[in-house]
């Protein structure tokens, strides 16, 4: 049967256009009322996703439609209310409201200004109150919209870098006339209030914060004409809070905004409250006579060649000792053929094939996130290995060499060691380099890679691992630093572990703590960016009050190749503490304060010294894979020193880890590398060392070129030409020196006098 349909009514749908051009309200489409009777149309989030969009205008009767993402509201027509104008975006300007209706009507209200980004982005101002209509008799004018808060200084990342300046407050929007028979006028906007300053580099200033917004004027209106009303103005803004000095010196606070001026002899608005001073971000203090030190860590800091040797600079710089006696900790056999891969260069199909034809583990990470090569492996491609380290390498095995105190850069190289085989042979190492341990206050671990071994189980036919290693006499032989002056490592000697037997996972060897201090962080950024901006205080600011440093014998993974992330404290470690009755205080999670009794509590903050700040963590998060993680700590000091262990339980819920030598994340994927690889760690723990006294950490550094030596004891010659930096919490105190030939070198013991 034939479908029937309803006849068209071509006058109908006539009629229908013309009475919808006169009655109606506004749609997102045609956002004006019709000319008659109707309302504007006020835009939302769904109808107005990005730039500002206007109210539409009410019909002859009706009322202005509210503008969106800083847009003008609409007027009224003859009767009516004006609608309100959009709060601003992103620091941008808040709409102003409409104008109410020509007889009759209030105006809209201004919307307020958006609020500054970080970097000192000044705040929107709020929109003008829109006013009555001229020929109002009965309206009050709209108040203006409120400025919006300039935004945080930016950090000064670089160590000598002030904080930038808060954004200022927005101003205040100037409130709309009432009727000029009766109606009132609209307040005047608050202004915004000032950016915080931001937080200086370590040895600078913290920002000033922003000056607060002026308060907006108040409107004007009448009361039965005869009387003028009294609009207040709007109210200046707060000035904002200084920055966080990197040192001691913290950013002034900033002045208050100006008030509003009251109209028709209203009363003015109140001004701003002055923005507070700033905290000290750090208990560092320098004095003028750290200027060179400063200016040469710098310098080296800014090295871009990407070399080995760009670590090979004469600066320990607030470097830990993590032994009453000097000692040579761990010296265990790394992993086998990583170092000097051919042709391993990306991150594609091919290179995953070569990886599995040299039997070295690859990682199964999503291509979408376009992580580097080092979130797929940690082996290291022949053209990597020449371009760091100036040497042809091929396959070669590697051995973190962990000792308690800082060694002096300019007298370490491969000739300083002897690796001692299982056979009975005896092998110079090729290389011989700080990296990963590339930061100025880490230079107490070495890598040396060579011929080393294999990764056959002890026993069996072939098998070939290092049983020692010693620190032999070369030409220029090892020395290391203790707080009281410079030693030699000549003769220390450390049994070697194989890395490939279970049980002899990675391990914590040393956990010290100490107040949080940001010296000696960083290194030259040619070869290594990873360990920029990674301390406690880039990852977590003024909440890194305490440092436990993790030393450990070698790099940690969960699998060999992924990277420990911030927020995985509890994935790996529990920390022991002990209570008023002597009894244990476990501390299993971050972020949750732990009461340890009458002393008060302990929270940990996070995990450091992985990758920088705002780094994303997810699989392509690559953390700087050296021998020390910083656990970041708050709380009360007499808490925080009844801290006594650090356990890593590696199992029962808990992670292992492995050294850079382990399995992946997917080892028996088709056509993965063979293995075997390394083992993973076992339930163990270390004494927390407390060095809150600060007197276990040991700088020295030779800004003009070696210093003259006493040919007898190795000391430095120097005589004192005063205080250049000194920590206020625990009196450390790091002097410059002058030798008898003029040179100035830095240091926290006292040399031999000239």
């Amino acid at each position: 049967m034939p479908q029937s349909y309803a006849a068209a009514n071509p006058i109908a749908d006539f009629v229908g256009i013309v009475v919808g051009i006169f009655v109606g309200n506004g749609t997102p489409s045609h956002p004006h009322a019709g000319l008659l009777v109707g309302n504007g149309y006020s835009w939302t989030a769904e109808t107005c996703p990005a730039g500002p969009c206007d109210g539409g205008n009410g019909g002859l009767l009706g009322n202005g439609g509210n503008g969106f993402n800083g847009g003008n509201g609409g007027s009224a027509g003859w009767i009516g209310n004006g609608g309100d104008g959009g709060d601003g975006s992103t620091g941008g300007a808040g709409g102003d409201g409409g104008r109410g209706g020509l007889f009759i009507g209030s105006g809209g209200s201004g919307g307020a200004g958006g609020a500054g980004t970080a970097g000192g982005q000044a705040g929107g101002g709020g929109g003008d109150g829109g006013s009555a209509g001229w020929l109002s008799v009965l309206g009050n004018g709209g108040a203006g919209g409120a400025g919006g808060a300039g935004g945080a200084g930016a950090p000064g990342a670089v160590y000598v870098k002030p904080g930038g300046t808060g954004g200022a407050g927005g101003a205040g929007g100037v409130g709309g006339d009432g009727s000029w028979i009766l109606g009132l006028g609209g307040a005047g906007g608050r202004g915004g209030d000032g950016g915080s300053g931001g937080t200086g580099g370590v040895a600078a200033a913290g920002g000033a914060g922003g000056s607060g917004g002026s308060g907006g004027a108040g409107g004007s209106g009448r009361v039965v004409v005869l009387f003028g009303n009294r609009a207040p103005g709007g109210d200046g803004g707060t000035g904002g809070t200084g920055g966080a000095g990197g040192g001691v010196d913290a950013g002034a606070g900033s002045s208050g905004g100006v008030g509003g001026t009251g109209a028709d002899d209203g009363a003015g608005g109140s001004g701003g409250t002055g923005g507070s001073g700033g905290t000290a971000g750090g208990t560092i203090r320098f004095t003028p006579l750290a200027q060179p030190l400063v200016a040469f860590v710098n310098d080296s800091r800014a090295d871009t060649s990407g070399t080995a040797a760009s670590l090979l600079t004469p600066i320990n710089y607030n470097a830990d000792i993590f032994a009453a006696v000097p000692a040579l900790m761990t010296a265990n056999y790394g992993f086998d053929g990583y170092m000097g891969v051919p042709g391993l260069n990306g991150t594609t199909v091919v290179d995953r094939e070569i990886a599995a034809a040299f039997n070295v583990a690859w990682e199964n990470v999503d291509p979408a996130l376009g992580a580097p090569q080092r979130s797929y492996t940690s082996a290291v491609s022949t053209d990597s290995v020449e371009a760091a380290y100036g040497v042809d390498l091929l396959l070669a095995d590697t051995m973190p060499l962990v000792f308690s105190n800082p060694l002096l850069p300019t007298t370490m190289d491969p000739t300083d060691f002897l690796v001692t085989l299982s056979d009975g042979s005896q092998v110079v190492p090729l290389t011989a380099a700080f990296l990963p341990n590339l930061e100025f206050n880490e230079r107490q671990t070495v890598v040396i890679a060579g011929p080393f071994g294999n990764r056959l189980q002890p026993g069996e036919p072939g098998a070939l691992y290092p049983v020692s290693v010693t620190v032999v006499e070369d030409s220029t032989p090892l020395q290391m630093l203790t707080n009281s002056g410079i030693i030699s490592a000549v003769g220390l000697s450390q049994s070697s572990s194989n890395p490939y037997v279970i049980g002899n996972g990675p391990r914590l060897v040393a956990a010290k703590l100490n107040y949080f201090s940001n010296l000696g962080e960083g290194g030259p950024i040619g070869i290594g960016l990873t360990s920029e901006n990674n301390s406690g205080s880039d990852l977590y600011g003024n909440q890194a009050q305490y440092r436990l440093r993790l030393y450990t014998s070698a790099g940690f993974s969960p699998d060999g190749i992924a990277s420990l992330l911030p927020s995985e404290f509890s994935r790996y470690f529990v920390l022991e503490a002990t209570a008023d009755d002597g009894s244990p205080v476990v501390i299993t999670e971050a972020n949750v304060p732990v009461d340890v009794g009458s002393v008060g509590t302990i929270t940990v903050v996070g995990l450091a010294d992985l990758a920088p700040a705002g780094t994303s963590e997810n699989a392509a998060y690559v953390e700087d894979h050296d021998n020390y993680y910083d656990v970041i700590l708050a709380g009360d000091p007499a808490a925080i020193a009844r801290l006594t262990s650090v356990r890593m339980p590696s199992s029962g819920g808990y992670s292992p880890v492995y050294n850079p030598g382990g399995p992946g994340n997917d080892p028996t994927a088709p056509g993965a590398a063979p293995g075997p690889f390394t083992v993973p760690s076992t339930d163990h723990s270390v004494s927390v060392t407390n060095d809150l006294d600060g007197t276990q950490v040991v700088t020295f550094v030779e800004v003009e070129g070696s210093v003259q030596r006493n040919p007898v004891t190795g000391q430095p010659i120097g005589t004192l030409v005063g205080l250049a930096v000194e920590d206020v919490v625990t009196g450390q105190q790091i002097n410059a020196y002058r030798d008898p030939n003029g040179l100035v070198f830095y240091a926290s013991f006292a040399p031999e006098a000239g």
